[in-house]
């Protein structure tokens, strides 16, 4: 399977440099910092053992959710080079749903780094914020990647005729990649 939340071998068959498969191939890449947040979460309600300021699961959780925040040139592809696309061919609602899904998640991912930034104790109080952001977050994205993956991105393809998609990975070029990127 090509992308844990994607249609079976569809993006495979796309050249490597095709702006979807590189979209496909990092949303694989942020379910697993998804599913290491997770992990993270979980290990906090049954212990506070390194969610101390600076403790090490205080500073990977740091660290993974700057991962999630690095993918900002991830969402500036879509919404600057394929969702416009989309809507001059008349599919409008999507892109907007994704539009609007991404300053949410935005918001989510910041709420993570601050909160693992910050000095608080590792009080109760603490790791259920804690839970409850990365519960959040987690399944939120899981569900917009699901979204892209299996209705946006066919959609794009379908509509989309061959000579927009060397516009559109041009665009994306001059974007650059996310920093867990494995193109270029």
């Amino acid at each position: 399977m090509f992308s844990r939340m994607g249609g079976e071998g569809a993006a495979e068959q796309l050249p490597p440099t095709h702006p979807v498969r590189i979209l496909m191939e990092e949303h694989d890449q942020l379910l697993g910092f998804l599913d290491e947040i997770e992990s993270a979460a979980t290990a906090a309600r049954k212990s506070t053992a390194g969610l101390e300021p600076g403790g090490t699961l205080r500073v990977s959780l740091h660290g993974l959710a700057l991962r999630l925040l690095d993918a900002e040139p991830h969402h500036q592809r879509e919404e600057q080079a394929l969702f416009p696309r989309m809507e001059r061919v008349g599919i409008e609602g999507p892109p907007h749903m994704m539009r609007m899904e991404h300053e949410m998640l935005r918001a989510s991912k910041r709420a993570l780094a601050e909160q693992m930034k910050s000095d608080d104790a590792a009080d109760e109080a603490f790791v259920a914020r804690l839970c409850r952001t990365a519960s959040d977050l987690v399944g939120m994205l899981r569900a917009h990647i699901q979204k892209e993956n299996q209705i946006l991105y066919p959609m794009a393809l379908e509509a989309l005729p061959p000579e927009e998609w060397s516009e559109i990975a041009a665009d994306c070029e001059k974007i650059g990649p996310c920093s867990f990127s494995n193109w270029r």
